[in-house]
């Protein structure tokens, strides 16, 4: 399904805190980012932008809405691991105005938007610098709203990031860590484009171990994506499918597509593959 969408993305002085792995908030948010990117396929009608925030949104846009093109994601967020272009440019400072990244991300929905509407919203803090969200909710209406709040309860303001998200079609979401943050990104792209979540296990898995399968069904879908995260940039994922023939597909596989960052991978298939669909 065809959408346009914005990634709203707090950079204020709290993302420069440890995420509890060693590295910056702000760091383990570039590689969400990222991920949700590369999902998005290119060149089928659909666009994204980008608007950073902390006292106020960065003025001009960091991305403007623009259609996904592999030219468009480069620049974005640059080459594998994808986490330079536009992204290497966010620098952690300042105070929170959620409302003023909401506001200058529908500024970029206005003129010939046909493809329904989105935004998309990381924020890791309490909003403190006005315009604050009540003010600006309402001229939301006619936008799908989702919302992540990446950090402890106590940091966060829970309610009024529900009432938001919810009040515009949308979910809330709050990432204790850096996988989770992962993990939302990945089923707001399911949320966002209709694709669908079908399994979100999570594991511990010794060093150059297998994980134990994780059966599906399938009957009629066109596509399914694999999408695995971790919380280590020294460790690293592979996924492979079993087809109901019992055939091996994995993303060096003739036909699959597949990307890598430092710390999530996916697979992706559009059926029929290798002559087979359902089962």
């Amino acid at each position: 399904v065809e959408r346009d969408v914005m990634l709203v993305f707090d950079r204020s002085g709290s993302m420069s805190m440890d995420d509890g792995t060693g590295r910056t908030k702000l760091d383990a948010a570039r590689d969400a980012v990222s991920l949700f990117v590369q999902l998005v396929r290119a060149g089928t009608g659909n666009s994204l932008g980008l608007v950073s925030f902390c006292t106020a949104a960065s003025d001009p846009v960091d991305f403007g809405l623009a259609d996904v093109t592999n030219a468009n994601k480069l620049s974005l967020i640059g080459p594998p691991p994808f986490i330079t272009g536009e992204l290497d440019d966010l620098v952690a400072g300042g105070a929170t105005s959620i409302g003023d990244g909401l506001e200058a991300a529908r500024d970029e929905f206005t003129g010939a938007v046909t493809n329904p509407r989105a935004i998309l919203l990381m924020t890791d803090g309490l909003e403190n610098t006005e315009p604050l969200i009540e003010g600006v909710t309402d001229s939301l209406d006619g936008i799908t709203v989702h919302a992540i709040g990446f950090g402890t309860e106590s940091s966060l303001n829970g309610d009024l990031l529900n009432t938001l998200a919810t009040s515009h079609d949308g979910l809330y979401t709050r990432a204790g860590g850096a996988l989770e943050l992962e993990k939302f990104f990945s089923s707001a792209f399911g949320n966002i484009f209709e694709a669908g979540i079908l399994f979100d296990p999570e594991f511990n898995l010794p060093a150059d171990q297998p994980g134990d399968p994780i059966p599906f069904k399938v009957c009629g879908e066109e596509s399914i994506t694999a999408v695995a995260g971790w919380n280590r940039t020294d460790a690293s994922l592979i996924l492979e499918f079993t087809s109901p023939g019992g055939a091996i597909i994995t993303g060096t596989t003739a036909g699959a597509e597949s990307s890598s960052g430092r710390t999530w991978t996916f697979v992706r298939l559009t059926l029929p593959f290798g002559g087979e669909r359902n089962g």
